[in-house]
């Protein structure tokens, strides 16, 4: 069972000017947004955006292949297919529209999939020298600055949080996979034809080696016992600092990823919201190989010499059962431009609650457009009373139903109660 939570925008009688997180910047990996878009321009490219997004996901869910290859593969067709989706319209699609240029940057393939994307929309001409500049990606969340640099740093800083989870799900294959724990070397996980300990085949040549994406990856192999190595952990940090990326990272074999923006990141920093990726239409393949399916691949035996392997450090519960558990629930902002358009509608999360309460993932699974980056950006900050399992803290995985409901419209010649006074 889900839980709803029914916004009423005829108690929110906020301006527009006051509506901070429409669009919101992504406090994780974008510098803070000085003012909302204004303009139709600015309106329009922010708009545009999350119709790309919405787009996308339609087309991995419709043919099984991950995002598409180009943006172009989104538009117009008189019978839809995955080179021309009938998904935009031929200017958005062309890359060029209402005074913005939008540059679509697919992800490398991976087993026939293409797992992520980047697009980023520039103002051609700028109206002002503090005219916005946006970006997204697979998350769906729209960041934005005022400067073309503060775009670079969001995007580098969200594509080494997507390595990260990247070098995650290796390590946890490769210790499945092997007799020996996790890998002494991140170079045990690079490209291989024939997979084994040493080129397990798991992550490209650039990051196994330890450099990608503006940023410099230090892994470091736990100390080894009775021949098998029991934890890591990974830092990363900036190749240059300031140029693209800002914030440091760590993460260990607990999977979860930590931040700090000043100093190198440790175990005591909070860790990130990170969004995972949207779901692929059945019977597409994953991007990795999963270990249950392959027969050849024997799991480590469990004894008194060799480390167990990761137990299971997270749970589904239902809807009802983690609200149960709900110490804190924001509400979230009805956009402004969703309202003035009485557009109302349901948006429907998957997310990870992690071991201390805090939101650790959150993933959109439908909902429309204008009304996701508010349902996100309140859920981010929900906290929940850390679930133990056999007094031992765990993550969370459930479902969250975030409803928008307007009021009724207003009799003619009586004052709108869902505008903003």
């Amino acid at each position: 069972m889900r839980f709803t939570l029914l916004v009423l925008a005829g108690l929110l009688c906020c301006s527009f000017a006051d509506a901070r997180q429409e669009p919101p910047a992504d406090s994780a990996s974008a510098p803070p947004v000085s003012r909302p878009p204004r303009g139709p321009s600015e309106k329009a490219a922010w708009a545009a955006l999350l119709i790309t997004n919405t787009a996308c996901v339609t087309y991995s869910t419709t043919y099984g292949i991950g995002f598409p290859g180009a943006l172009s593969f989104l538009g117009p067709g008189n019978h839809p297919n995955r080179y021309a989706a009938d998904l935009l319209d031929a200017e958005l699609a062309a890359g060029v529209k209402n005074g913005y240029t939008y540059s679509y940057t697919p992800g490398r393939e991976v087993n026939g999939i293409v797992p992520s994307y980047t697009i980023r929309a520039d103002p051609i001409e700028p109206a002002q020298p503090d005219s916005l500049h946006f970006w997204t990606d697979q998350s769906g969340i729209v960041r934005s600055s005022v400067s073309a640099e503060g775009i670079d740093v969001a995007q580098s800083e969200a594509a080494v949080e997507y390595d990260l989870s990247r070098i995650r799900t290796a390590c946890v294959l490769y210790f499945r996979r092997y007799q020996t724990g996790y890998p002494q070397d991140l170079s045990l996980l690079g490209p291989s034809d024939n997979p084994n300990p040493n080129a397990a085949g798991l992550l490209d040549a650039d990051l196994s080696t330890g450099s990608k994406d503006g940023y410099i990856f230090k892994y470091d192999a736990g100390t080894m016992r009775a021949g098998s190595i029991p934890s890591y952990v990974v830092h990363a940090f900036p190749a240059k600092r300031g140029q693209p990326g800002t914030k440091h990272y760590y993460m260990d074999a607990t999977g979860v990823i930590r931040a700090n923006a000043l100093t190198p990141a440790n175990a005591t920093d909070p860790p990130i919201v990170s969004a995972i990726l949207p779901p692929r239409a059945a019977g597409s393949r994953d991007q990795f190989p999963a270990t249950e399916r392959d027969p050849s691949v024997a799991s480590p035996p469990a004894s008194a010499s060799t480390p167990p392997p990761p137990g299971p450090l997270r749970i589904r519960v239902s809807g009802a059962v983690a609200q149960a558990k709900l110490i804190v629930q924001v509400q979230p902002v009805y956009p402004p431009l969703a309202r003035q358009a009485r557009i109302e509608g349901t948006v429907a999360l998957h997310v990870i609650i992690a071991k201390d309460g805090t939101m650790q993932q959150i993933e959109v699974r439908s909902g429309p457009p204008l009304l996701v980056t508010a349902a996100v950006e309140a859920v981010k900050q929900w906290r929940y009373k850390p679930t133990l399992l056999q007094d031992i803290p765990v993550e969370v995985e459930t479902f969250i139903d975030v409803t928008f409901k307007l009021g009724p419209p207003p009799k003619s010649g009586s004052p709108d109660p869902n505008k903003p006074q």
